[in-house]
């Protein structure tokens, strides 16, 4: 089975005073973790970073990541910059999707989702949702909402061949899909899920960086090393 990546680092946050995928995490940019995972992952054939200054992206990176990433203008909305990504991608069977701000996945993580390629058009990582959902009308509780929630995580993974029909039978609505695994889902195909992991991260805040710095302490601990020794995180 071939598999290709896309990073998708089309966002960006004024947040920090700067591109969230900018700030130094650990000694180098947080888009250089996402992107040396996966590029160092043995299964993954190729990498493809949508970013919204494919020039600016790779000197960020250089130095941290394989000379053969590619980089591609993203668009106005995710699946938008996905799908820029995805025209340019080599031959292959299956794509995963990560989101370039997700720094901490590890190849055992992208192993869990990879192995159950055969058994949907799509597999995602989910952590259960911890606490009660609200909503609220400007101050004020509206209503509290029942059921076992999950919250998606990347990477995403998805065949080519359904990937391919979906990006083209939802051309003119792309903006309304938060990922990949809702246009599968919304076409009526398949879509299973791992177990995935709390320390897979999203940065979004300044505070998320505070909190990614800890992680940081803990993985490199020698005593969580040696408990964790599948753990692969980016070589520094």
């Amino acid at each position: 089975m071939k598999i290709s990546c896309i990073i998708a680092a089309g966002g960006s946050s004024t947040r920090f005073g700067l591109d969230k995928l900018e700030v130094d995490l650990g000694g180098k940019p947080v888009l250089a973790w996402s992107v040396a995972a996966m590029a160092n992952h043995p299964g993954v054939s190729e990498v493809v970073v949508a970013c919204s200054d494919p020039e600016k992206s790779k000197k960020l990176v250089y130095g941290h990541v394989p000379s053969n990433v590619k980089f591609v203008m993203g668009g106005d909305c995710r699946e938008e910059s996905v799908k820029k990504a995805f025209e340019i991608i080599g031959n292959c069977d299956v794509v995963l999707v990560h989101d370039a701000a997700r720094p901490f996945i590890n190849q055992e993580m992208i192993d869990k989702v990879i192995g159950r390629a055969k058994e949907a058009a799509c597999v995602i990582p989910v952590i259960p949702l911890v606490g009660a959902l609200k909503t609220i009308k400007g101050e004020f509780l509206e209503k509290s909402i029942g059921g076992a929630y999950h919250i998606a995580q990347t990477p995403q993974l998805v065949w080519k061949k359904p990937l391919e029909f979906v990006f083209d039978r939802y051309k003119n609505r792309l903006a309304e899909f938060p990922d990949e695994s809702a246009m599968i889902s919304e076409y009526g195909l398949t879509v299973a899920t791992v177990h995935g992991s709390a320390f897979n991260l999203k940065i979004t805040s300044p505070e998320d960086i505070k909190i990614a710095n800890c992680y940081l302490s803990i993985f490199k601990s020698p005593r969580v090393q040696k408990v964790e020794n599948r753990r692969r995180l980016p070589d520094r």
